[in-house]
């Protein structure tokens, strides 16, 4: 019977999904990359650890939030999607990015 239990556990366990976060504590923006036509192509940064990740088009108040961390070099938590995209041309895989701590 504890067989039982201990594989329903285990089985249960490897199961569920399991998010994955390329976190960047305390980076900065290196880079901004926007194409002509922001109104439907993502907004593209580079964090100071050299992973790329991007802002929906949509997400205007994210895109100006960026845009301010990389004027002013203001240091930043950044946690970005583990599974990287190709989106555009001239852009590494990026990630989609989940949340920003702004310091």
């Amino acid at each position: 019977m504890k067989k039982n239990i201990v594989l329903l556990i285990l089985s249960a366990l490897l199961s569920t999904n399991t998010m994955a976060w390329t976190f960047g504590q305390n980076v900065t923006i290196t880079a901004v990359t926007l194409w002509e036509g922001s109104g439907i192509n993502p907004l593209y940064f580079k964090r100071s650890d050299n992973v790329w990740c991007y802002v929906s088009a949509d997400e205007k108040n994210v895109h100006s939030l960026i845009l301010t961390l990389y004027a002013s070099g203001k240091t930043a938590d950044i946690h970005c999607y583990d599974q990287a995209e190709n989106k555009m041309g001239g852009i590494e895989a990026a990630h989609k990015m989940h949340r920003i701590i702004a310091k």
